[in-house]
């Protein structure tokens, strides 16, 4: 017998698993639709969690980031990008600071700035429930598949396809750019982007412009070098993570392998003109060479699906669409 979380939520399959949570597809008993239930792996108190969210107030991060190589799963130190052993990162005044705050802490830090996120391709999370003294979180179902998924099963996509996936993204970010609170998303990669009939981003994890890196935030591959040598957040960081999962689109190569070497795609690939190299090349740069913003990037990735390619675009994604639709019909909930 499937379990029924809050008398609303029955869980009906695991579908995946991360640091902070363990991921189950369920059905929404009120509205009758499908749901994403993120089991928390951290305990909390019930009263202390929904206290802590509700509250509309400023995140303040730790004052201090140390992370140690035994705590974090480092990429391999390059030649152009040293990983040094222990990254501190203190304040102005040279004042060494407390020890960074505990998974759970972040944990809370980072629900109370998605309460204030509300965007339709983002799928934030809508209700709380504690089971059996566990947390569950609940979001809406991203119908689709995960573009992790399609590259693994398809090799490298093609430029227009991918160019068309880029700019649905980058046009996400953007509009968190715009949003007077400057919030950050953190944690993206191939498999929390999901394609249906709108790309869309799950399992948001968030953070603010100018706060330093937590070693929770830390994801191998996508994680800009500034990580690792006590820098902070900020919209570039977005670029850097949208810039290799584009350049994993074109040329198959998960950038977890890469450690900082990253080869121009159109070597990799034959197929990936210059044009488009030369942007990933812009967004995977050293920090002060990259690309500033999210609404940079998306300004001129859109000049490369300009004129005759266009109607091309809204073709291969009619067809994604319809392949992928196709394949969920049968599917019984």
């Amino acid at each position: 017998m499937p379990d029924v979380i809050g008398e609303r939520y029955i869980l009906q399959e695991r579908s995946g698993e991360g640091f902070f949570f363990v991921v189950h597809k369920g059905w929404d008993l009120l509205k009758n639709l499908p749901v994403a239930v993120r089991e928390a792996k951290f305990p909390y108190h019930d009263i202390l969690l929904r206290k802590n969210i509700q509250k509309n107030e400023t995140f303040q991060p730790p004052r201090d980031v140390i992370y140690r190589e035994k705590n974090l799963k480092l990429p391999q130190s390059s030649t152009y990008f040293q990983t040094p052993r222990d990254i501190i990162a203190r304040e102005k005044d040279g004042i060494l600071s407390p020890p960074a705050s505990s998974p759970e802490d972040i944990l809370l830090h980072e629900l109370k700035l998605l309460k204030q996120l509300n965007h339709s391709r983002i799928m934030n999370f809508s209700d709380i429930i504690v089971h059996r003294g566990k947390n569950f979180f609940v979001a809406p179902w991203a119908e689709g598949e995960s573009l992790e998924s399609l590259i693994r099963q398809k090799g490298a996509l093609h430029e227009i396809r991918a160019v068309f996936y880029m700019i649905k993204l980058a046009s996400i970010l953007a509009d968190l750019e715009n949003q007077p609170q400057s919030l950050i998303l953190k944690d993206l990669k191939p498999s929390h982007i999901i394609i249906g009939n709108e790309v869309k981003i799950i399992h948001p994890r968030a953070t603010l412009n100018s706060q330093p890196w937590d070693p929770l935030s830390v994801n191998p591959g996508y994680t800009p070098p500034e990580a690792f040598t006590g820098g902070e957040f900020s919209f570039s960081s977005s670029v850097y993570s949208l810039g290799t999962i584009l350049y994993y689109m074109v040329t198959g190569y998960h950038p977890v392998g890469l450690a900082f070497y990253f080869v121009s795609p159109d070597r990799v690939n034959p197929g990936v003109s210059g044009r488009l190299s030369k942007l990933i090349m812009d967004c995977i740069n050293r920090k002060e060479h990259r690309i500033p913003s999210v609404k940079a990037l998306y300004q001129r990735i859109t000049s490369l699906s300009a004129g005759e390619k266009s109607e091309e675009l809204r073709k291969i994604h009619k067809i994604t669409v319809g392949r992928i639709c196709r394949d969920v019909r049968g599917f019984a909930f």
